[in-house]
């Protein structure tokens, strides 16, 4: 996704995932080089959300006025049988 879209791990300013676990996503950030400060997470209040958890975390994220325009987005989710998708999106 990034390197089709001309943009560097750098460039992203959150992460909004699907929230399996905290040691899962603390695991990927490290992976990737991505500073925990930027993976939005709400596992301690509402643990694994499943199909809801991208569009409940991104309402927080903009309700505590976090996202500025010309912020880098990287929504990523995971489902059954291997399947993935990710989406950037330029606030």
């Amino acid at each position: 996704m990034l390197h089709r879209n001309n943009t560097h791990i750098d460039d992203i300013d959150f992460l909004i995932p699907h929230q399996p676990s905290v040691r899962i996503l603390e695991e990927v950030a490290k992976r990737v080089s991505l500073p925990w400060k930027k993976v939005m997470t709400n596992m301690d209040r509402y643990a694994n959300t499943s199909g809801g958890t991208i569009p409940i975390m991104l309402h927080e994220t903009v309700s505590k006025g976090k996202l500025k325009d010309g912020d880098m987005v990287l929504f990523a989710a995971v489902g059954a049988g291997w399947t993935w998708a990710t989406s950037l999106y330029k606030w």
